[in-house]
């Protein structure tokens, strides 16, 4: 009779404990998605609102291209004021200026220049993002839009790609699977995308040349009704167009 108490005490202890870690995991995606809430109310309010950021618990992550300097220790200053937010990661970059030409003060000497490698074609280089991102995708943290390291071999191929369309201009498209509110997939699509972009401008890639597009989980490629089919849906697309025709 004592071991079979024991038992039924331990079964009972087992479903508290189980009772208790469901509830501290529903009470923390709500915080996350206040935290998120208020956020973007409070950037909106200040007109940034082309500021772009993802939300991991308490912590805001800000990321994409800022104009200045300036904007990008206002978004941090105002993410800091938000009631709930612990911390600011503040992974905003700030887009190189235009280059001055200064006018030349002497006669300018013939240089022979040595020809230049021809471009492959847009079509051709969609042709290869596709193949890289079919049998590949790019990795990121659950809930946020940092990269995982694992990605970075396949952004150094995507990135190779790029560089043989310098007259390119690329759309890095965020989209996620239909679990989570419309809002909050919407701003993870962006932010996820303006991190890309961010990785593709600190390596190298013109900032001129890249716009990041979050479309959240309005276009699926699979059902959301599997595993499977979910996270064929939870991926990163370049799109590639001419800057110039």
């Amino acid at each position: 009779m004592k071991k079979l108490l024991i038992i039924l005490l331990g079964l009972f202890l087992l479903g508290v404990l189980g009772y208790i870690c469901i509830y501290l995991f529903n009470h923390n995606v709500k915080i996350q998605e206040d935290v998120h809430t208020r956020t973007s109310a409070a950037l909106i309010k200040q007109g940034l609102d082309n500021v772009t950021f993802s939300a991991d618990g308490r912590e805001i992550i800000l990321t994409g291209v800022v104009a200045s300097e300036a904007i990008r220790q206002q978004a941090e200053e105002q993410a800091r004021k938000v009631y709930g937010v612990r911390t600011v990661d503040n992974q905003l970059i700030v887009a190189a200026p235009e280059p001055v030409v200064e006018p030349e003060s002497e006669p300018v000497k013939e240089v022979i220049q040595p020809p230049k490698l021809e471009a492959l074609p847009e079509y051709t280089c969609q042709q290869d993002f596709d193949t890289l991102l079919s049998s590949n995708e790019i990795h990121f943290t659950i809930n946020s839009a940092d990269i995982d390291a694992s990605s970075n071999s396949l952004l150094s191929d995507l990135i190779e790609v790029a560089n043989q369309c310098p007259d390119a201009k690329i759309e890095i498209g965020g989209h996620t699977d239909s679990s989570g509110s419309d809002d909050y997939n919407l701003r993870l699509s962006q932010a996820r995308a303006s991190s890309v972009m961010s990785y593709l401008i600190t390596n190298g890639i013109d900032a001129t040349r890249l716009t990041a597009v979050g479309y959240g989980e309005n276009s699926p490629i699979a059902d959301n009704e599997s595993t499977e089919g979910m996270a064929k849906n939870r991926r990163i697309e370049f799109n590639v167009e001419r800057l110039s025709q």
